[in-house]
């Protein structure tokens, strides 16, 4: 029997009634989601490995809520669509690396309520500038936009050293270390809208720790000159880096929103896209080792880390509840206020009310 899931929605009500607003101004909290690439639980200090260092992720779980079943595609471009529209795969997927420019999007929730909206870093959406803006996004800075630049013709690159990224469809900008650059790009759009007084939420879309596994700012051998993904395929010394370098940005992230008084009232969502690299085996605490699996329909290659934070409105639990990343849609849309159009049918449910320490839906 096929099973759908029921969509119910607290929204701002329970938060006014949290926070004491009014039901019809209620502080609205601003949305970080931090969405990582080709890295499944098992690399995760939190979620039980031992190999590799992240102690800003594992900060993370231990303030806010830590969901260990939480499931995605087994590859990027499928768990891209479902979570920027909150449907499954196969009601809307088109093909690797697409989504029509006609989609609703969590995106499109978050303006509607008053919020400006950015992403920054991984699109694989569309080869048009134009699809940005059109699925909902005030903002952007973006690698693999328009023809896939990042690949070939004259700003050929990968995504880390020497990169080039799109600036919000005007020019394409050359980044010494491409996740330094989204950072600092970030970082401006939330002290514009900071200063502003307007809510916000970021995608920010990280590339880490997709391929090519390469020396890191902070490797004892950094190379801003290093051979490109293309001829760089199967080097897997430098995934430890990687991984410790991703924790670091996690870890910059909430420093910076710390730093300007805006972090006790942010939803932080951290979540992946897929499972990790089969070239990659991890050694866990209880002394197995777990060979990645994406591109596999089974554990490793979908079993993702889910970690939300809202500043100290939670203290540090784990939930077992199954989730998955058409979730995420529905969640943002009761973090910001806005109802899901009942035309739009998604398929995912609401995390919100168990941030408000209510029963999960």
């Amino acid at each position: 029997m096929e099973m759908k899931k029921t969509l119910v929605f607290s929204g701002m009500g329970a938060l006014a009634a949290m926070t004491g607003c009014s039901p019809t101004q209620p502080q609205k909290p601003n949305i970080v989601f931090f969405f990582a690439d080709d890295i499944g639980v098992e690399c995760f200090g939190c979620y039980g490995g031992a190999e590799y260092e992240t102690p800003h992720i594992d900060s993370l779980a231990s303030q806010g809520i830590m969901y260990t079943n939480m499931n995605a595609m087994p590859l990027s471009s499928p768990s891209r669509v479902q979570v920027m529209t909150g449907l499954y795969n196969d009601r809307n997927y088109v093909c690797f690396g697409y989504l029509n420019d006609d989609e609703n999007t969590f995106a499109h929730l978050a303006q509607d309520a008053g919020y400006s909206t950015a992403i920054v870093g991984k699109w694989q959406m569309g080869r048009s500038r134009e699809m940005v803006p059109k699925l909902g996004f005030d903002e952007s800075f973006l690698a693999q936009v328009e023809l896939y630049k990042e690949s070939r013709g004259e700003h050929q690159t990968d995504r880390y050293a020497n990169s080039w990224f799109d600036d919000n469809g005007k020019e394409y900008k050359y980044c010494p270390f491409g996740p330094d650059a989204m950072e600092d790009y970030a970082y401006d759009y939330i002290d514009r809208q900071v200063e502003a007084g307007k809510p916000f939420m970021l995608y920010f879309t990280e590339p880490l720790v997709h391929t090519p596994h390469v020396s890191m700012p902070g490797s004892h051998d950094w190379d801003w000159d290093y051979d490109s993904r293309f001829t760089k395929g199967a080097d897997t010394s430098y995934f430890p880096d990687m991984v410790k370098y991703l924790d670091k940005q996690v870890g910059d992230m909430v420093k910076y929103l710390k730093n300007k008084g805006v972090w006790d009232n942010t939803i932080f969502i951290f979540s992946s896209d897929n499972g990790t690299s089969t070239r990659i085996v991890t050694e866990q605490k209880d002394g197995s080792q777990l060979r990645g699996g994406k591109g596999a329909p089974n554990y490793r290659g979908s079993h993702v880390p889910l970690i939300i934070t809202w500043g100290d409105r939670l203290a540090g639990k784990t939930s077992d509840r199954l989730v998955d990343l058409t979730d995420i849609l529905p969640t943002i849309a009761d973090a910001v206020g806005a109802q899901v159009p009942a035309e739009w049918d998604i398929d995912g449910v609401s995390l919100f009310p168990e941030l408000n320490g209510e029963q999960p839906l």
